[in-house]
């Protein structure tokens, strides 16, 4: 039996405007996949194929596919490659209809109806390296597969749902090694990789797209994660970003890894998402004293009748103090906003604008908001960083044969208006390129992002709704 894990090209999503400030990466490690291969590897041939950092044509992949000639491929699925991923489905099954063709990551959840596509054999709906070993495992009798839904003599069969892992120290680290890891880079040389210390968040933000068994809270002992590290500073990897859905969660776990970290005299440099209703001066200073050089805030919006309405339990008061106190430690901050969302006027965005201008982050990253289709057809939010919407929403409304259209009685290229407006209002006023002035390490590197401000600008005041069809 052999397995080929596909991570698909990223060819119709335009990236985030942020990622020229290189402070983000614009290809991160498939950790999912590697996170399967780590439990096949030793039963199976198991190979990973990411074709995002390789830079991989189509053809490049009909290649790959030809000279491995795999009996199942997992194709890793997100809402920014949703279209490539049936592209390389379609291109798999005209090269051998026989591969079995499974879907795992985010999408799966949001949108099963994807089964229903000919060129799909079945998806996962549940933990990822319990569920594929087990379609592997029992690949010609799938009924003893708990969490996936595929389809048996012409008909789409649900399985029952698949119990979450609570041991998470049970698994093993992700094959980093089945990657070319060694391509993931920031700041155009540093190494990096995605890390998890805990799953799952017991939140319920509307606009959270997480499957429902994420809402258990799991975590990783500190001597497993840290035990990791060490595995991932042997192979060169210089910089980690911890994915967990909200690292600060449980603040005694927090200290117990920092103090893990330093107590092995680990001078590495990580980053990490967290709530602003989770942070307190002396966890960020722990965290500081770790390595800990970048926190991420999902603020959403800088409206309070917004954060209420999606059910956020934030206030813009711990908004506010979660980045003055980030700052005051000298780890830099970023956050999230999201424009388009329900009942959002454009007093509302101006509002959000001032707001942020006025906590001063230091990077902040613009997103649009997008509906979509919720367990029993309701609509739910999501968020993309995408600016060309259309060929989302004409694959959105093949699937459920409708016609979604943009909340807030927005087109497309009134949201994309909005969206360049708040990446002017930010980036090119007075106090970011003060800051960038004051907090740059070197003239070098304070010259490098003035010049990738102005680039920023150019590129989103020059989109035209004709360059994004």
């Amino acid at each position: 039996m052999k397995i080929l894990l596909i991570s698909p090209p990223k060819m119709k999503t335009q990236d985030s405007p942020l990622i020229v400030f290189e402070e983000v990466p614009k290809y991160y490690p498939p950790l999912d996949l590697m996170s399967i291969a780590a439990c096949l590897k030793k039963d199976y041939d198991v190979e990973i194929l990411d074709a995002q950092v390789l830079n991989l044509s189509y053809e490049d992949i009909r290649q790959e596919i030809i000279a491995k000639s795999p009996n199942i491929i997992g194709i890793k699925t997100t809402i920014y490659t949703l279209l490539e991923t049936i592209d390389v489905a379609k291109l798999i099954k005209e090269i051998d209809n026989s591969i079995h063709i499974n879907l795992c990551g985010p999408h799966t959840h949001i949108f099963p109806e994807i089964i229903n596509l000919p060129c799909i054999d079945s998806l996962i709906i549940g933990e990822e390296e319990i569920v594929f070993s087990q379609l592997v495992n029992s690949f010609h009798n799938l009924s003893q597969i708990k969490g996936i839904i595929y389809k048996e003599n012409g008909q789409i069969i649900h399985s029952p749902s698949q119990e979450v892992i609570f041991n998470l120290d049970s698994l093993p680290y992700p094959a980093r090694e089945m990657t070319p890891y060694k391509k993931y880079t920031i700041n155009s040389n540093t190494i990096f990789t995605t890390i998890l210390s805990s799953r799952g968040c017991p939140y319920d933000c509307l606009e959270c797209h997480l499957p429902a068994f994420s809402k258990s809270f799991r975590t990783r002992s500190s001597v497993n994660v840290v035990n990791e590290i060490q595995e991932c500073l042997k192979l060169g990897i210089q910089e980690f970003i911890f994915v967990d859905d909200v690292f600060t969660l449980n603040r005694k776990r927090v200290f117990e890894l920092c103090d893990e970290i330093i107590r092995r005299n680990l001078k590495i440099k990580w980053r990490i998402n967290a709530r602003a209703n989770n942070i307190d001066y002396s966890l960020v200073l722990k965290l500081k004293e770790a390595g800990c050089h970048w926190i991420h805030y999902e603020m959403t919006s800088g409206v309070q009748s917004m954060l209420d309405f999606l059910k956020k339990e934030i206030t813009l008061k711990q908004i506010q103090y979660a980045i003055k106190v980030t700052q005051d430690v000298r780890i830099t901050s970023s956050v999230d906003i999201i424009l388009g969302l329900p009942a959002q006027t454009k007093e509302d965005v101006q509002a959000t604008l001032r707001v942020v201008n006025k906590i001063n982050p230091d990077f902040v990253n613009f997103l649009l908001n997008l509906p979509y289709l919720g367990p029993e057809g309701s609509k739910i939010l999501m968020w993309t960083q995408e600016t060309s919407l259309s060929h989302y929403y004409r694959h959105l409304n093949l699937f459920f044969d409708s016609n979604l259209e943009f909340p807030l009685h927005q087109n497309i290229d009134e949201l994309i208006t909005l969206l360049k407006l708040a990446y002017k209002k930010f980036y090119f006023r007075p106090g970011f390129f003060i800051k960038q002035s004051l907090t740059s390490h070197s003239y070098d590197v304070f010259k490098k992002r003035i010049k990738i401000s102005l680039k920023v600008m150019v590129s989103e005041m020059g989109d035209s709704p004709e360059s994004r069809k």
